[in-house]
């Protein structure tokens, strides 16, 4: 039995891009790009490497970390505050909610000798993620 299979197509792939990247640059927005269904795979990550797109982003820490990019890397997920070290070490921005773990960002972020940017979730009454907005 075989396992379910991925086949990209870079240049498809490449076409795709440049179309969004087209489409957001009309409408003065920058792109971030989310490796997450793809693993950060070096070819891909190459490819958004070698274009405009202004952020990788990826769900997991093991992701960002093996992305070879000069681009800032953003964690797309709240953060657990054991572990900050490994966020602030390998994404320049991540997604935030709790105050607990934002002091543990900075902590983290200081020992490193880095400044770490934060996105603050707002929860829109789904109660699914972010602080409320009377907190």
């Amino acid at each position: 039995m075989s396992h379910p299979r991925l086949t990209t197509d870079l240049g498809k792939l490449r076409h795709n891009l440049d179309t969004l990247l087209d489409i957001c640059r009309k409408h003065g927005i920058e792109m971030a790009a989310v490796t997450k269904v793809v693993c950060a795979d070096p070819r891909i990550v190459a490819l958004l490497e070698e274009s405009p797109v202004a952020i990788l982003a990826d769900a997991r820490v093991r992701n960002l970390q093996s992305m070879r990019t000069s681009k800032p890397r953003m964690l797309v997920r709240l953060s657990m505050p054991d572990e900050v070290e490994d966020v602030v070490a390998c994404a320049e921005i991540s997604l935030q909610s709790e105050i607990h773990t934002l002091r543990c960002l900075a902590g983290a972020a200081e020992r490193q000798g880095v400044r770490h940017k934060v996105v603050l979730m707002i929860d829109m009454g789904d109660l699914r993620e972010g602080i409320f907005f009377r907190d």
